[in-house]
């Protein structure tokens, strides 16, 4: 009885898609987000190519990101790219720019969610267009969900991009799972950007000779004083050894994590 309910919601949704009113469309559509299975995806898609409203093709996109299906990948790579406007219909010929920039986002936002890494070139495509500065962090979080795929690319965009993108990029490769860091600890320490060995600290062994080495060795000393909190607790005798720090943040952090009480020939 409930699958009956389900489906007959499902087929006023749809049918509704149809209406000559924008409104009713779009609130269709955004209903239709939760409501619709697999069986559904042709005719969402043709909604996002044939519906010009805005709203329309928002939440046929989020409708698309939730249901997994490759027949859309191709329509959502296209849109990361351009307005495709030999396919898909707009509200007005070339109207504003915002309007596609926003489907844009979206797309790429579903191609992540769905791990669709062949799509990360057309996304790296995107961020080099002259208009491209605002798709920093949509395509960064986009990698971030393509798992190790896209944690490479993090990494390179990191190790090669300085200023605010690779600040974005660094962001966002924080926010990742541990475990994909995990596999890349080694090209993270050896990393010229201070940023990623700094990336690297808490997913290293606290009482590892790596983070030792880190503490007290590193030449940019916001890295040595994140490496020296985290290995001090285990490692006690760095933070004795880290009161020669020429940086007096990593000396004020050695301070904190002296073990009390110091031995006399410590103390002096």
């Amino acid at each position: 009885r409930a699958t009956d309910d389900a489906d007959a919601v499902r087929t006023a949704l749809i049918a509704a898609l149809r209406d000559p009113d924008p409104d009713v469309r779009s609130e269709a559509m955004d209903a239709l987000v939760a409501e619709a299975s697999f069986e559904d995806v042709p005719v969402i898609l043709r909604s996002l190519e044939g519906d010009p409203v805005r709203e329309v093709k928002l939440s046929a996109i989020e409708a698309l990101r939730r249901l997994p299906d490759d027949s859309a990948t191709e329509l959502l790579r296209a849109l990361v790219l351009s307005r495709t406007e030999d396919r898909v219909s707009w509200e007005d010929e070339g109207s504003d720019w915002e309007d596609w920039l926003d489907i844009q986002i979206a797309a790429i936002r579903a191609l992540g969610d769905l791990g669709v890494t062949d799509a990360i070139d057309d996304m790296m495509a995107a961020r080099d267009d002259e208009f491209g500065q605002q798709l920093d962090v949509p395509v960064f979080n986009a990698l971030a969900a393509m798992g190790e795929t896209g944690v490479s690319w993090l990494v390179a965009v990191i190790s090669t991009e300085g200023g605010q993108a690779g600040q974005r990029a660094a962001d966002v490769l924080v926010r990742c799972a541990p475990a994909a860091l995990l596999q890349y600890i080694d090209v993270l320490v050896a990393s010229g950007a201070a940023r990623l060995r700094k990336i690297a600290v808490p997913h290293i062994a606290p009482d590892g000779a790596l983070l030792g080495v880190l503490a007290l060795k590193d030449s940019d000393p916001t890295v040595r004083q994140a490496a020296l909190a985290r290995a001090a607790p285990a490692q006690p005798d760095l933070a004795l050894r880290a009161l020669r720090d020429a940086d007096v943040a990593v000396q004020a952090t050695a301070l904190e994590h002296l073990q009390q009480p110091l031995p006399s020939e410590d103390l002096e």
